[in-house]
């Protein structure tokens, strides 16, 4: 019974802890060390992805959202905005 509490400003909330969950797997690295995980901290850090692009894929979902349309329409929009740089 989960999805009485699955709003869009509850997605859009877990989203943001989510990525900050996936942060944390990074904080106090090195460049050099954020790039030679061993196999568990990737499976750590698998999982916090996994868990930012399930909320991201329901709140499309609910706001009837095409997530790929969305990607590249803020790829045109970045081409843009950057072209006049």
């Amino acid at each position: 019974d989960w999805q009485a509490y699955h709003t869009p400003k509850n997605l859009a909330a877990a989203v943001a802890v989510e990525a900050s969950e996936l942060l944390a797997e990074f904080q106090w690295r090195s460049v050099e060390e954020s790039k030679a995980l061993n196999p568990q901290q990737i499976s750590q850090v698998a999982d916090e992805v996994a868990d930012v692009i399930m909320y991201l894929t329901e709140l499309c979902a609910q706001l009837n959202i095409n997530m790929a349309d969305a990607v590249q329409t803020k790829i045109d929009k970045n081409k843009q905005r950057f072209q006049k740089i």
